[in-house]
């Protein structure tokens, strides 16, 4: 009976260790695994999307990889440019697209903007949160 005891426990301790292997595989991929956002810009302002889902995004999470999809739907060249980390795409001519590949580090509020010159005083920026 004892043996028998022995090997439940054994079994039971494996299948424990096995569990939280599997939920820590599980976590290490959803930090790696990147955020996508459509990002579509109009004359004159941004509708950021999340790409799978269609809805609006207002933050994004920390550390963790953040793929824009940059579209223009204006009939005027625009860009993305994040003012804090400062980065962005090149200008977009009007039905192209791009992609903006970010990993925020810290907390807070990120402004972004359209570089193309009187597009912010137009409407053309905004804040995204990082949790």
């Amino acid at each position: 009976m004892n043996r028998r005891r022995g090997i439940a426990l054994t079994l039971l301790a494996a299948s424990a260790v096995a569990a939280v292997l599997a939920v820590n595989a599980f976590a290490a991929d959803q930090a790696t695994t990147p955020v996508k956002v459509t990002v579509t810009m109009t004359d004159f302002k941004f509708k950021l999307t999340n790409t799978a889902t269609k809805k609006l995004v207002r933050s994004v999470p920390r550390g963790r990889p953040v793929v824009f999809t940059v579209v223009n739907k204006g009939r005027s060249v625009h860009d993305f440019d994040f003012t804090s980390p400062r980065k962005g795409t090149p200008y977009i001519d009007p039905g192209a697209k791009k992609t903006l590949r970010v990993t925020f580090s810290s907390k807070g509020l990120r402004r972004y903007i359209c570089t193309v010159p009187r597009h912010v005083q137009l409407g053309m920026s905004g804040n995204l949160r990082v949790k």
